[in-house]
């Protein structure tokens, strides 16, 4: 299995068109959009193998994230989304103080999986780049600093692409610590 996590930066859903998928892989999608905006993703993504997992609107079936993990798929996670303020990890984007969801870096510490952050970002010419960063945490850490390592490994990713995309970030969701 492995975490491929995502951030509201460039067009997350062109990852999930363009990479070719050797293995069944599901997305953790938001589930509160119209009916008929989730039957065309469902339909687009099954066409390339891909299972959504709404969450959001009735909470997160996590029987239904570890089954995936369980036979050997990839999970795909938005980590600057959360939905309980009192499940956070904390790291800093261009140094100011953020919460991320706690539950994809606990998920990938407690299992010992690979993690890594996808990003699609579009060029000047409409075409997108790719991008696949690997998040080589220590696994021998304790699992709370573990944890903490991958947060930090996440948002100096979200720096880096920010670096050359400075446009490109939808984050419209608080993800900013009250000073």
């Amino acid at each position: 299995p492995v975490i491929l996590l995502n951030a509201h930066i460039g067009c997350s859903e062109m990852v999930g068109y363009s990479l070719s998928q050797k293995k069944p892989c599901s997305v953790l999608v938001y589930g509160g959009e119209k009916k008929e905006l989730m039957d065309y993703r469902r339909k687009q993504f099954a066409d390339m193998g891909i299972k959504m997992i709404p969450v959001g609107v009735d909470g997160v079936d996590i029987k239904e994230i570890v089954d995936c993990l369980d036979r050997g798929e990839a999970l795909r996670w938005f980590a600057d989304r959360f939905m309980n303020p009192k499940k956070v990890v904390h790291s800093t984007i261009h140094g100011f103080k953020v919460k991320l969801s706690k539950a994809p870096f606990s998920l990938a510490v407690n299992r010992g999986i690979d993690v890594y952050l996808l990003s699609a970002m579009k060029q000047s010419d409409g075409s997108y780049v790719g991008r696949v960063t690997y998040l080589d945490y220590d696994k021998t850490l304790p699992h709370r600093e573990q944890r903490q390592q991958l947060a930090d490994l996440y948002t100096a990713e979200i720096e880096k692409v920010l670096k050359d995309y400075p446009l490109q970030w939808f984050n419209y969701f608080d993800i900013w610590e009250d000073e």
